[in-house]
């Protein structure tokens, strides 16, 4: 019991020093752009999936980070490549969370296997990087994710579709075989019912 609580402690301690540590490079990117008289605004500008939105598959996906300048947004927007990224996922009491890594040119990838299909919840939060004097700020992104029940894989439909065929074909040549090896049974020969049938129409003779 003892040994659970020292890890359970030691947990929220480290959990506690990764959002101050991420506040604080807030706070001191916001101060450094202050300083030096720029003031880009990051934000998140993109989500997409590569991956089929499938419950208990893993989905890949990926968010683009840029900065731009509030006062000319056109012109300035910039990828930024050292930010902090993290994705949340919520359905009702259902929750995960995904930190995403640097891929290139302002994206970020992450994977994310959600376990129960319906809408899901998705924000997005980037942070800019301790130190970055060029961006400030949080940017955040929120939309919705459809997650569908997981069913049959294509080669797994095919797969069954080959074993019915061969199914029916096993049954069909079974069936071939039992009336090709069922015996004709014996036959009456021609006349004798007839011959019998005469025999009992004679009338008997009087005396």
């Amino acid at each position: 019991m003892d040994a659970m609580t020292t890890r359970t402690r030691t947990s929220l301690v480290i959990a506690l020093a990764l959002v101050v540590s991420a506040v604080f490079g807030a706070v001191s990117s916001v101060a450094a752009a202050d300083k030096s008289g720029k003031s880009r605004e990051i934000m998140v500008t993109s989500l997409e999936n590569q991956d089929p939105l499938v419950a208990g598959k893993t989905i890949r996906f990926t968010a683009q980070v840029q900065s731009d300048d509030p006062k000319n947004p056109t012109k300035t927007v910039k990828d930024v490549n050292d930010a902090i990224v993290y994705a949340f996922f919520t359905k009702g009491k259902e929750s995960r969370q995904v930190s995403l890594v640097f891929s290139k040119k302002g994206l970020y990838e992450g994977e994310i296997k959600l376990p129960k299909p319906g809408t899901w919840k998705v924000n997005v939060m980037a942070l800019a990087a301790a130190g970055d004097a060029n961006s400030r700020g949080v940017g955040t992104m929120e939309t919705t994710w459809e997650v569908k029940k997981a069913g049959l894989s294509p080669w797994m439909i095919g797969l069954i579709g080959v074993g019915v065929l061969i199914l029916v074909l096993l049954i069909a040549y079974a069936v071939i075989r039992i009336r090709k090896n069922k015996p004709s049974g014996s036959r009456k020969p021609k006349g004798s019912a007839t011959a019998a049938g005469k025999q009992k129409r004679k009338k008997p003779r009087k005396r």
